[in-house]
């Protein structure tokens, strides 16, 4: 169970928009047509919340079972309370048997499988305790842990840590210069080695950029084996014309450099460099001819479903693919570009509406009697065939958003499956399944394609009462009766009632859930791991 612990709150919560793995198959057929005339029967939930009870926990199993070497050089860092000391741990095995079984989102324990305490951080020697702020990354075996990372400007020196499934300290080093960034491939691919960025990022303004702050790390014991500047010269990439020092997008298992963002884009000088984070090779890639002249801010490249690289625009509001590096050139061919994107959705800019688009921005659908809630918090996700929206399935009440409701609705056609009344938190969503914030009242699945206001109780606009609850998105239902969770907190995100240092987030199906020093890690069930406390460093 999360504990509750030092928080900083935001002035402004970001609103949460997830894109995640395609769904094996559309879940609709009805195209809705924006009218509002459908109706969506609400039934009671059941059966009820049960008691969670505790799972049995074991201390740190690297101190029982196996002693820690310590490194010849060990470093000390005294930023941290309790500080950090250099270790790594004599065993050899870690690796869970089949990683790829990882990584479908479904059924999750009744406690975290990893609940690890970390440091409390200090910005200087007299200075008062601090949330140093964490980064987690899925690992082959368990987890890696940035300490004192993005969002920590106070902290002064970082913990990098990893962490086995079974609770184990494969190794822990401390450095005193702050993360801003960890890249790791895909646990599944087995990589052996990450990227790490340090702060402060050194960058001048004649388009050459210092990455002496880029370092590779090898996850096998946590040393720095190489800096990126070294490895893209060995590669023949000269740093100092080509790189910014951060990247221009990233995916699971690559991440793009380029130059710096002020740069007007020449085709004929200019180019990225796609680095794979699994062999750590590095692909030269021209920019799209359609972005020459233009600043390399205005460039809006990110990775596609496909995993090629895109190049996107705004079409009458709606985000469209201009172009596709396919088959090593880039490509304005519609069959080509309509195959980068599976259909997605959003509100509509004028805040009122709802509008389901393809790859290029063409409207496919359209709700008009939907529009999002007020105030922070959830808005909409897409997990490939099926949205769940946050909104106001009516014309708002002038006082607020009244009724909300969130709703799963068939991504290609429109289709209103679910909907579930009150205001709802979502913090984690994909491969079908979404985790949210009860009461527990679920509407069963529509017949027809418009959308109905659902009548709710008075007082139920406060997101995360109740039980947290893994639905299927297809159905708005329960996985199944042990897919409940008592506890408010336990995968609470910064908004409504959080900071910056409470956050979710996921890796495949493997669940981690931030609350200050407090970190819940959740295997999958099927993993049949058993639970364990860690206290780093």
């Amino acid at each position: 169970m999360r504990r509750l612990s030092m928080r900083i709150p935001l002035a402004v919560c970001a609103l949460l928009v997830v894109s995640c793995a395609a769904d094996p198959a559309d879940v609709g057929s009805t195209t809705g047509t924006g009218t509002g005339t459908g109706t969506v029967p609400i039934t009671a939930l059941s059966p009820a919340v049960p008691t969670v009870p505790t799972a049995p926990t074991v201390a740190d199993p690297a101190t029982q079972t196996t002693p820690l070497v310590t490194d010849s050089a060990t470093t000390r860092v005294d930023a941290f309370d309790p500080p950090c000391v250099e270790y790594r741990n004599s065993r050899t095995t870690y690796q869970l048997a089949n990683e790829a079984a990882l990584d479908a989102f479904g059924a999750l324990p009744a406690e975290p499988t990893l609940q690890i305490t970390l440091p409390v951080g200090r910005a200087t020697a007299t200075a008062g305790p601090v949330v140093p702020g964490v980064i987690e990354k899925r690992i082959p075996g368990g987890v890696l842990l940035a300490i004192g990372a993005s969002g920590s400007a106070s902290t002064q020196g970082s913990i990098v840590a990893a962490v086995d499934a079974d609770g184990a300290r494969r190794w822990v080093r401390c450095y005193a210069d702050r993360i801003d960034g960890v890249f790791v491939a895909p646990a599944s691919s087995v990589p052996t080695k990450a990227l790490v960025e340090f702060a402060p990022r050194e960058r001048t303004s004649d388009r050459t950029s210092k990455l002496a702050d880029w370092k590779v790390l090898s996850l096998d014991n946590g040393s720095l084996v190489t800096t990126l500047t070294d490895l893209l010269a060995s590669q023949g990439v000269d740093p100092g014309i080509t790189l910014a020092g951060f990247p221009k997008t990233t995916s699971s298992s690559k991440i793009v450099l380029g130059p710096p963002d002020d740069t007007v884009i020449d085709i004929a000088r200019d180019h990225m460099f796609v680095l794979d984070l699994q062999t750590f090779t590095v692909e030269s890639i021209p920019f799209p001819p359609s972005s020459a002249g233009f600043p390399l801010f205005s460039a809006q490249i990110e990775f596609a479903d496909s995993g090629e690289l895109v190049l996107n625009t705004r079409l009458k509001g709606l985000p469209a693919v201009e172009a596709a590096y396919h088959a090593g050139a880039w490509t304005t061919s519609a069959p080509i570009l309509r195959t980068a994107y599976v259909p997605r959705a959003q509100f509509a800019e004028s805040g009122s509406g709802l509008i389901g688009f393809d790859a290029l921005g063409h409207p496919i659908w359209r709700y008009d009697n939907v529009s999002p809630p007020q105030g922070e918090g959830f808005r909409i996700a897409t997990s490939g065939a099926v949205t769940v929206v946050s909104g106001c399935f009516a014309v708002p009440d002038p006082k607020g958003c009244i009724p909300t409701s969130l709703a799963g609705i068939a991504t290609k056609t429109g289709k209103v499956l679910w909907q579930i009344r009150g205001w709802h938190l979502v913090s984690a969503i994909g491969d079908g399944r979404a985790l949210i914030s009860g009461p527990s009242t679920i509407a069963g699945s529509a017949t027809a394609g418009g959308v109905t206001p659902v009548a709710q109780a008075p007082g139920a606009q406060t997101p995360g009462e109740g039980p947290w609850l893994l639905i299927d998105t297809a159905t708005g239902k329960l996985v199944d009766s042990s897919q409940q969770w008592a506890d408010p907190n336990a995968f609470r995100t910064e908004c409504c009632g959080g900071g910056e240092f409470e956050w979710v987030g996921r890796e495949g199906g493997v669940v981690t859930a931030v609350d200050g020093t407090d970190v819940a890690i959740w295997y999958p069930s099927a993993a049949g791991l058993a639970a364990a406390t860690v206290s780093l460093p």
